[in-house]
């Protein structure tokens, strides 16, 4: 098949649209499992109910302690 190559690397750019925002979370919960590990789990509302999730998602979960190191208890 013929090329246009002017039509190719001529025509404007045309940019990727906006993903669509994640919807925030339903019913977080958090479980302390050790001294250094918390299960965080929680319901994502952007499936159908009992829908197979078939893409492979990944999630950041990002924490601070607040109580200092050298916090002794009584």
């Amino acid at each position: 098949p013929d090329i246009d190559f002017y039509e190719l690397f001529n025509n404007p750019y045309t940019p990727a649209p906006d993903p669509t925002p994640m919807l925030p979370p339903v019913g977080v919960q958090a479980t302390v499992l050790s001294h250094d590990t918390v299960k965080v789990s929680w319901a994502d509302n952007s499936l159908a109910k009992n829908q197979k999730i078939t893409d492979s998602r990944y999630y950041t979960i990002r924490w601070k302690t607040n109580i200092p190191a050298n916090t002794k208890y009584k």
